[in-house]
């Protein structure tokens, strides 16, 4: 069976569209990858900004209670060592959260 010309000429630009084709379903694939990815990134990046503010604010705590028992001068009283202990918890507790925000496995 001999092939006319025209089909001979829509048999040459057959691979070449196949391979377009193909290259474009690969694009569109990363893409879509990169977009998750994206979002992963970026979601566990606002948990880290809230736990690095809430520790910032527990240090601020922390130094606002130690500047002020140096003023008095009543550094062992229990309102101060109580403040002291519960805004020291609450910078352990931010930095447990951030220690435990891993964007990819076996990041440290």
């Amino acid at each position: 069976m001999t092939l006319s010309l025209r089909r001979r000429v829509a048999l040459l630009f057959l691979p070449p569209a196949a391979f377009l084709f193909g290259i474009g379903l690969a694009g569109v694939g990363l893409l879509d990858n990169l977009g998750r990815r994206a979002d992963d990134i970026i979601r566990e990046n606002v948990v880290s900004l809230r736990a690095m503010f809430a520790l910032q604010r527990s240090l601020a705590d922390m130094e606002r209670i130690a500047i002020s028992a140096a003023r008095e001068r009543d550094p062992l009283h229990p309102d101060v060592s109580r403040g002291f202990r519960a805004a020291a918890a609450r910078a352990r507790e931010a930095c447990a959260a951030e220690v435990a925000n891993v964007t990819v496995p076996g990041e440290r």
